[in-house]
């Protein structure tokens, strides 16, 4: 299976949440949203994608053999992520 920098592969589950996210939040409060709102096992092989208010920062949140990986990516520009496609599987 060959993997990308971040480790994550097209065969893995993305859930993008539908919701904005406080991004303050840690690995702990994420997986609690993870159960409470969208009804998934954080320690899944699924990848949880979240977006904060300002659509300048997002957190990748995925469960890898024995340990969470948090990736957080921060645009310090004036662009902001803007998801060409949202789905929830």
């Amino acid at each position: 299976m060959k993997e990308t920098v971040l480790g994550l592969n097209k065969d893995m589950k993305f859930y993008f949440c539908p919701e904005y996210v406080n991004m303050q939040k840690g690995i702990d409060s994420l997986c609690g949203f993870i159960r409470s709102n969208l009804m998934r096992d954080p320690f899944s092989n699924e990848v949880f994608i979240f977006m904060g208010r300002n659509k300048k920062q997002i957190k990748i949140l995925r469960w890898d053999e024995d340990k969470f990986i948090l990736y957080t990516v921060k645009l310090y520009n004036k662009k902001r992520f803007t998801p060409y496609y949202v789905s929830i599987r």
